[in-house]
């Protein structure tokens, strides 16, 4: 029993303690002034790090084989440059097989048709009765039924095929091979990615503060940790909302890199310009 209220002493003490300490003078939840970090981040370098202004993941868009690849990795090419080759002959076969039922299905409407005329002139002698009439006309309709579906699976058949050569979507350069020559890959199998780096993105994140006087075009100067080279650049892109935790926003200015002086993946810093004298 003595060693209960010993303990229960003990407890309600540092209870107590604890609640003169944070409702006293020397309180340990202290409250962060909002404009000295601020002014701390401000002061801070901003570093920035370089992406390339587009890139992609190519994807099978058919089950097949590769076959080669017709640029090695860091190569460049241009927009409609054939990228991936997949075995086609599979897939040629469908083709000249929808291209016969087409023919064959259009040939059986041009026969509806003629055989309606025919049936129609006898029903107009009176020679023919309506029930044949009725009939030739169901026969065109269903001929025309037969021509739409096989011209469906034609142009199925054309997509198939032409999903066995994959075409560059934009002037770049391939990054990795994610599949190698001679595999067999499913619709949607990654193939290849690539990136169009001719301009690099430098993403960044400002204070809060500085939103208000940023813009887009707006002039920047990045200077690359890896060269100690200095860029202009022009802003590209301001994210519409802040992160709350860091009082910071996401800035992306576009540089140029026609001469492929810059890589994706370097960092660099924003170089600030000296605050204006004023006159006194």
């Amino acid at each position: 029993m003595k060693k209960h209220k010993l303990f229960r002493s003990i407890f309600v003490a540092v209870l107590l303690g604890l609640v003169l300490s944070v409702s006293g003078g020397d309180s340990v939840i202290r409250t962060v002034d909002a404009a000295a970090w601020e002014r701390e981040l401000a002061a801070m370098p901003v570093k920035a790090v370089l992406f390339p202004i587009r890139q992609a993941v190519i994807s099978a868009e058919v089950d097949s084989q590769v076959l080669s690849y017709s640029f090695k990795e860091g190569v460049r090419f241009e927009k409609g440059d054939l990228l991936v080759t997949l075995n086609s002959s599979s897939y040629q076969q469908r083709l000249e097989k929808a291209k016969s039922a087409v023919a064959e299905a259009e040939a059986g409407l041009t026969h509806a048709q003629k055989a309606l005329e025919r049936n129609k002139d006898m029903y107009n002698q009176g020679i023919q009765g309506l029930q044949e009439l009725e009939r030739s006309e169901l026969d065109v309709e269903v001929s025309l039924s037969k021509v739409a579906f096989n011209k469906a699976n034609l142009k199925m058949a054309e997509i198939d095929y032409a999903g066995c050569k994959v075409i560059a979507p934009f002037s770049g350069r391939i990054v990795r091979k994610l599949v190698q020559e001679y595999e067999f890959v499913r619709y949607g199998t990654p193939l290849v990615s690539i990136i169009d780096d001719r301009q690099v993105l430098a993403v960044m994140h400002l204070p809060s503060a500085d939103k208000k006087n940023l813009k887009v075009g707006q002039e920047m100067k990045i200077k690359i940790d890896e060269t100690g080279n200095i860029h202009f650049g022009k802003v590209y892109e301001i994210s519409a909302e802040a992160d709350p935790a860091s009082r910071t926003f996401e800035v992306k200015v576009v540089l140029d890199n026609m001469d492929g002086r810059l890589s994706s993946g370097w960092s660099g810093q924003l170089v600030k310009d000296a605050p204006e004298k004023k006159a006194e």
